[in-house]
């Protein structure tokens, strides 16, 4: 449902947390146009 939604928008920049699974969304958003960055959890502060 996550990648219907996103196909839906312009192509824009997506952040992600890196995680075990964090490597499928981005190939499929790139695939869409959108530019991805994964960032390493130490990066990440909670809010």
């Amino acid at each position: 449902m996550l990648l219907v939604t996103v196909a839906k928008t312009q192509s824009s920049l997506i952040g992600i947390e890196a995680c075990s699974g964090a490597y499928h969304c981005p190939r499929e958003f790139e695939k869409l146009g959108d530019n991805v960055n994964i960032s390493p959890p130490k990066r990440i502060k909670a809010y």
